[in-house]
Order: C-alpha cells, then structure tokens, then sequence
C-alpha cells in the first residue's frame, strides 16, 4: 500500500461497551493488505513478491510485522489473511502484485473473509478479535485503470460487507483502521468519514456488535514525538526515501536500515512496526476490559 509510514498512526480505541475475554485470551483474525501481511501474497505469487532480494520472508519490510509484534508481546495466536495488494473486493477491482501485476485470484476483503469461514478450523468466535485494515490500494489501483466508479461510498460499503460476513458467522469483536492523511492520491477525508458514518450505522444496526474504529492520524504525533525522545529519528528525515531503492540500477540497499521510517519509501521499516505493535498494545490493554485474561 502506497503509504509512507510517517503518515500511519494509530488512535485510541473506543468502543461503546468494552469487549470481555474473561474466560479466555482472545486471539486476531488479520485481514487487509501490505501492512499487515505476513507472506501470504509471497505464497500467491510463487514466492517472486515481494521479492525476496530485498525483503524479509515475504514481508513488506525487512523484519516482521505490527500484528506479528503484537501477538508475540501478549502471548496470543494470530490468523493471517491479510494480502499485499489487496482490495476491499476483489470482484470489482483486482489486486495487484507488484503494482500494475493485475492478480484476480488475490482475495480482497470480503474474499479474505468468506475463506476464512471455509477455512476456519476450530476459530472461537467470542474470542476473536478481527483486524481490519484496507482500503488505499482500490484507490491506488482505481486511478491506475480509470475506474471512476471506485468512490468512498463503494470501498467502504465492501467493508461493511466484509465484517457483515463475519458478523453473520458470530465474529463479533472488530478493529478497524481508516486511512491516515497526507496522500494526494488518496481521497481521506471522504474516505474517513464515510468509514466513521456507516461504523456508526453498522452498531446501531447491530448491538452484539463490538467496534474498535482506530483513527490513524491521532497516533502519529505521539509516535514520532517518542522515536525523537528516545533518539531514533533520523536526523535528516525525508520521508520520500527508503533503505531499499528499488528504482535504482541495480536496486540497492542500505546499511543503516534503523536510520529510516520507510523500508522501501513506501512500507515500514520493521522498527516502526514495532512502534506501531506497542502503540496498539497500549491503547488495547487501557481501553478493552480484561483483554487476555
């Protein structure tokens, strides 16, 4: 996904009535796109991409990802179903892989679910804390093709569709990420606030329902104000940069991975994915009665 890590952030959660793992700890369903993939794309594509020349193990980045983090640090499994490339919904715009490799058999999000419920083996709903995040790369991949029909209201609604799917299941628990700022080829407000009104809708419509929204800009200022406390900023940050130059003949790549956000220019370095792991961590434990207990 086209977004440069100094963009992401992560917001406290809410939720109107906390969800309980009292009997047991809970675990993550993991569905979206780059950020939170753990290889999955890498299997898709034959083991090609990303390509394994500059990237750790079929991560976006060189090391493992937030959610990776974050289920290591509290001791919980994870499913993985996230795919780097994808879409809300497949049907209407393929993923791609790398950009401008259309993939229809990739899943996007409402695929990632319904395979999910194929596949579940032994899943808990009640127990089950499902991770959304998608949404840049229809955008991304709209603009590519001249897909004006590809709007907010349309991403969105294949979101909703895609947790409606696991609602419908007994998947009841959801987290979900909206699109940080800073893209000019990203329609973030509308976005954004399409996401915020049908979230909205979606509990009112559905009171077993649990929704963690997690507003993506809030975070940031206190991540990076915390790299340059702790004095892992970069001195001279740009931003448009990454450790890997992939545009570069031949690609390189750089000696001093720790002294950049992006890996690529584009994802994060897996030193950020930690930052963004224990931004979550934080905000889950203060904010979700008696998770993993």
């Amino acid at each position: 996904m086209r977004i440069p890590v100094v963009l992401l952030a992560l917001a406290a959660l809410t939720t109107a009535h906390p969800i309980s793992t009292r009997q047991k700890k809970f675990s993550i369903l993991a569905l979206g796109d780059s950020l939170t993939d753990n290889g999955n794309t890498f299997k898709l594509t034959g083991g090609t991409w990303p390509a394994p020349a500059f990237y750790f193990n079929g991560r976006y980045s060189n090391g493992p990802t937030w959610v990776e983090y974050l289920t290591a640090d509290l001791g919980i499994s994870q499913v993985n179903r996230a795919f780097g490339g994808a879409t809300s919904d497949s049907t209407k715009i393929a993923g791609e892989a790398p950009f401008g490799n259309v993939i229809p058999q990739m899943p996007g999000l409402v695929q990632q679910a319904q395979q999910f419920l194929t596949n579940r083996a032994g899943a808990n709903p009640a127990t089950t804390l499902v991770s959304v995040w998608i949404g840049a790369n229809d955008y991304f991949h709209a603009a590519e093709h001249g897909r004006a029909d590809i709007t907010p209201q349309v991403v969105v609604q294949d979101t909703i569709n895609g947790m409606q799917t696991l609602l419908s299941a007994g998947y009841k628990n959801f987290m979900v990420f909206n699109l940080p700022p800073g893209s000019p080829d990203l329609p973030v407000v509308a976005h954004n606030t399409e996401l915020a009104s049908k979230l909205t809708a979606f509990a009112a419509a559905n009171p077993n329902a649990n929704i963690v929204p997690i507003d993506m800009p809030t975070v940031f200022n206190g991540v990076m104000a915390n790299l340059a406390a702790t004095g892992q900023l970069p001195a001279n940050l740009d931003v448009t940069k990454g450790c890997v130059d992939l545009r570069a003949s031949p690609p390189t790549i750089c000696s001093n991975p720790n002294d950049f956000i992006t890996w690529d220019g584009i994802h994060p370095t897996t030193a950020i994915h930690k930052q963004l792991s224990n931004a979550v961590k934080d905000i889950m434990m203060a904010k979700i009665a008696d998770i993993g207990r």
